[in-house]
């Protein structure tokens, strides 16, 4: 991502790889035929309001505060896989048989990573946005960051 070609090129393999990665689970999903019909309108309304969330973000938010921008979806992605392991016990220890307290090595590494990648990156937007302790401010020359004064 040195130069506006290669970061082009980088987002257009990124998109074809998420492509791939939806058709997948899509068709495992129709063949497996476990999701209802309220689960289909869940999932496709969930992804329209995605989708028009991201494009919004995506054509108003300034050049200059793209990093923020990446960094709060990315913060996103790292609580959306948190809440989903949360979940997956929630539901694996509620079914007959299961034992309340086992839990896999998994589930508690995607709790941890998930948590840390949600925090760290709430940390990282704010820093990168000034408005957070610690945090610095970027000069209109150059963009290089400075320490606040105190």
């Amino acid at each position: 991502m040195n130069s506006p070609a290669t970061a082009r090129r980088g987002n257009q393999v990124s998109v074809a790889g998420m492509a791939i990665a939806v058709i997948i689970t899509l068709v495992l999903l129709i063949h497996d035929g476990s999701v209802t019909g309220v689960g289909w309108t869940v999932l496709i309304v969930g992804a329209l309001l995605g989708s028009v969330a991201g494009l919004y973000s995506a054509r108003t938010v300034q050049m200059t505060a793209m990093p923020q921008l990446v960094s709060m979806f990315n913060a996103v992605g790292g609580g959306a896989a948190a809440l989903v392991a949360v979940y997956e016990y929630i539901h694996d220890e509620s079914r007959p048989g299961g034992v309340l307290g086992t839990t896999s090595v998994f589930t508690v590494l995607d709790v941890i990573i998930g948590s840390v990648t949600f925090t760290g990156s709430l940390i990282a937007a704010g820093k990168l946005q000034g408005s957070s302790p610690g945090s610095r401010s970027s000069s209109a020359a150059g963009g290089c960051s400075t320490p606040r004064s105190r």
